[in-house]
């Protein structure tokens, strides 16, 4: 996800969605109302499908749409075999809540393609984070 109009297009956006979220799992509906208004500014300028849907994915986890954040990230992937939107839908099911959806969809990718480093980091990352590496625990 890195040509150059996409970057222009995405950039602030992927961070003001990112930065929105409170270190308790929240976002404030200021901080949702703002990120709305900012995402109608560049929904139509978007003309990668799967970069739209992965936003979209994004921003309905940020409503707690859960049916609608799974839908979106799923067409974004099928859409595209770019790992940025894989890892976005992970970070999207964790701040759900679904962490084991995140875990098992992070490694079912990194088993298909073990060049996917960022897969590999954000995978230990996760289960680190949530306490599920202890020694013989498999997935």
């Amino acid at each position: 996800m890195s040509t150059p109009a996409r970057k222009e297009l995405t950039d602030d956006l992927f961070d003001l969605m990112n930065g929105a979220w409170r270190d308790d799992g929240t976002v404030l509906p200021l901080d949702l109302k703002r990120v709305k208004r900012e995402f109608s500014k560049v929904e139509s300028k978007i003309l990668e499908p799967a970069l739209l849907l992965g936003l979209k994915g994004m921003l309905a986890c940020m409503e707690k749409e859960f049916e609608s954040m799974h839908t979106f990230h799923k067409r974004a992937i099928e859409l595209s075999p770019d790992i940025d939107f894989v890892i976005n839908y992970s970070a999207s099911l964790a701040r759900a809540g679904l962490f084991h959806q995140a875990i098992i969809l992070l490694k079912e990718h990194y088993d298909t393609d073990h060049s996917q480093r960022l897969c590999l980091i954000d995978l230990i990352n996760m289960m680190f984070g949530v306490g599920y590496v202890k020694l013989g625990f498999e997935y």
